[in-house]
């Protein structure tokens, strides 16, 4: 806390609900919270406990870790590491036993942060008196003694050309500070093209994507240039399914009532700590078109029936006809909705993902960018697991009219041509679909679908 910078709670109904849920969870006898699991690193919400009258446990995030040499009870010198921690709903620091910190119940890491960060507008250190621009210790006590503990009254304003106090709202419960000078310029090379953006249709609020064959730093370090641009037409949704598409990891974001898909985060996936493997490569998409359970299938589909030995022109051919398909399918245009907990990897709850079918297999493999999965929507979980196992196994859901004698036969001649190396189309008729060769059969049979249709073939048989 300095002269012009604090943070404060809002007096409403909503941060006073948050606070008393999050006291209900982290302090209720009779659900004591349980010990950490693994190391605590910067970074880590935990529940860490603060004395103010009576100790009680509140939200915390881990910002530094350290470690002390001091007397134990026999003599001998022991190591105490002590973690500081920032408490999200209240702003304040402190210095904590890493042994006094506990997990953080899931219920209470959905929940918004209850403090606000708040800058004054129009001040800053005088020229006389703080020669160096940062406030002096006697400007700070003054301003804590007017606003610590205390009920204030402000004008939130919209710019920075409006009068008033200046609001920031974090939703993210990540520490942020106004410093613009992380952040890089991204320019387009003057010879290119495109280095004058000129948009042909201003009435079209979809963004656009613009590709880039080579991208550079200036000599100075601080400009990114980007050479030999092109502009790609502006369809909707163009620059979220192309991300989808060659995104080694997914997790898709819903409204708080999961009603429907609002955006992804795209990257590298997160560790056990649900922190990011390379943050920096992480692209948060936010839609601006309705996107729904089958379009996810269709970017697996490509995926999961597409690869293998000499079928590099198969592999082109699906790639054209899924993107094709993805794009000439209508997509109605819908208000964009901010994630509130942007760039925050597992905040999936494990009862609401819906796997797709082809797990433990070669066509998941980790050495190829990995299959989606779905997350069951409230009010359509039935005809969407009915989409999501079709269009999984990349065909219909059509009931084979054949004897099942014969159709046991075929299911032994699939069995001899997936040991084999053909390296022709075979088409499955229990599925109905059409696998390109023996290693894609092979992986087709495999499959929860195939597998229920040969355990519903047996059935038949012995009745």
């Amino acid at each position: 806390m300095e002269c012009g910078h604090f943070w404060g709670q809002c007096d409403d109904e909503q941060t006073r609900d948050v606070l008393l849920k999050v006291q209900m969870a982290l302090n209720n006898p009779e659900a004591p919270l349980l010990p950490l699991t693994h190391k605590p690193v910067p970074g880590l919400h935990v529940a860490a406990p603060y004395q103010d009258g009576e100790e009680l446990y509140y939200r915390a995030r881990i910002e530094d870790m350290t470690s002390q040499r001091v007397p134990g009870a026999t003599g001998r010198m022991v190591t105490i590491s002590k973690a500081l921690v920032f408490f999200i709903d209240f702003g304040n620091k402190e210095s904590v036993n890493t042994d006094r910190l506990r997990m953080l119940p899931r219920d209470c890491q959905n929940l918004p942060s209850a403090a606000t960060e708040f800058y004054l507008k129009g001040i800053r250190p005088s020229n006389v008196r703080c020669a160096d621009g940062m406030w002096s210790s006697k400007a700070n006590a003054y301003f804590r003694s007017l606003t610590i503990n205390k009920n204030l009254y402000a004008q939130t304003a919209a710019s920075f050309t409006l009068a008033g106090l200046i609001c920031y709202k974090y939703w993210t419960r990540e520490e942020i500070h106004i410093n613009f000078t992380i952040y890089l310029v991204v320019k387009v090379d003057p010879d290119s093209v495109n280095c004058v953006a000129v948009d042909d249709d201003p009435c079209n609020k979809f963004s656009r994507l613009m590709v880039a064959s080579f991208i550079g730093l200036n000599p100075a370090g601080n400009t990114m240039v980007a050479r030999n641009t092109t502009i790609m037409p502006q369809i909707p949704g163009l620059p979220a399914i192309v991300a989808l598409l060659f995104s080694p990891f997914t997790e898709y974001r819903t409204d708080p009532q999961r009603k429907e898909y609002i955006g992804a985060l795209c990257g590298l996936g997160y560790d056990e700590d649900s922190l990011p493997i390379l943050p920096d490569h992480d692209i948060e998409l936010t839609f601006e078109t309705e996107f729904t359970t089958q379009d996810i299938a269709m970017v697996c589909s490509d995926s999961a029936f597409g690869w293998g030995h000499n079928v590099v022109a198969s592999i082109q051919e699906r790639a054209r006809t899924s993107l094709l398909a993805l794009l000439k399918k209508p997509k109605p245009a819908r208000e964009p909705k901010t994630y509130p907990y942007m760039y925050r990897w597992n905040k999936v709850h494990p009862e609401h993902v819906l796997h797709h079918n082809l797990r433990d297999t070669t066509a998941d493999s980790n050495h190829l960018l990995r299959l989606h999965n779905a997350i069951a929507l409230v009010g359509g979980e039935e005809s969407q697991d009915k989409d999501w196992e079709e269009a999984g196994n990349n065909g219909g859901n059509q009931q084979n009219k054949k004897q099942p004698r014969y159709l046991l036969k075929h299911q032994l001649e699939l069995e001899r041509i997936a040991k084999s190396q053909h390296r022709k189309p075979v088409h499955c008729e229990l599925c109905n679909i059409t696998a390109t060769n023996s290693q894609i059969l092979a992986i087709h049979m495999q499959t929860d679908r195939h597998l229920r249709m040969v355990k519903k073939l047996q059935e038949s048989l012995k009745s």
